[in-house]
């Protein structure tokens, strides 16, 4: 997807090997170690199974862990709202674009942030 280079020149496309779960996958988690960071941002086709498996690993591998639920679908409300209770209990965050956004800037004062520029988490 050369959007996602445009905007993020840096990002390391892994190829899935088949695997439900993208944490599954030694070479996803290896690449997610080797940035260092502690804090995930994850999103996917479905909520309920893309988004669902690697976050709740992820988090109990240690990762404090967002799950960007308007990034993200279901094949129903009911799906949704189990995920979202999953979510709650094994300690990931449901938040929304726009809410991470906006906790990240802090401000919308700022120039980079009136640039509609990417900001990372710290």
């Amino acid at each position: 997807m050369p959007e996602i280079y445009e905007f993020a020149p840096h990002a390391v496309y892994v190829a899935r090997k088949g695997e439900g779960n993208a944490w599954d996958n030694d070479d996803v988690v290896a690449v997610v170690r080797s940035t260092g960071r502690k804090t995930l941002v994850m999103a996917g086709v479905w909520t309920s199974v893309c988004v669902m498996c690697p976050t709740l690993d992820a988090r109990a591998a240690g990762y404090d862990v967002y799950a960007m639920i308007d990034a993200s679908g279901d094949p129903s409300e009911m799906a949704s709202r189990v995920t979202l209770a999953r979510f709650v209990q094994g300690g990931v965050k449901p938040t929304s674009t726009n809410s991470l956004l906006s906790e990240l800037h802090r401000t919308w004062a700022r120039p980079e942030a009136a640039q509609g520029r990417r900001t990372r988490l710290r």
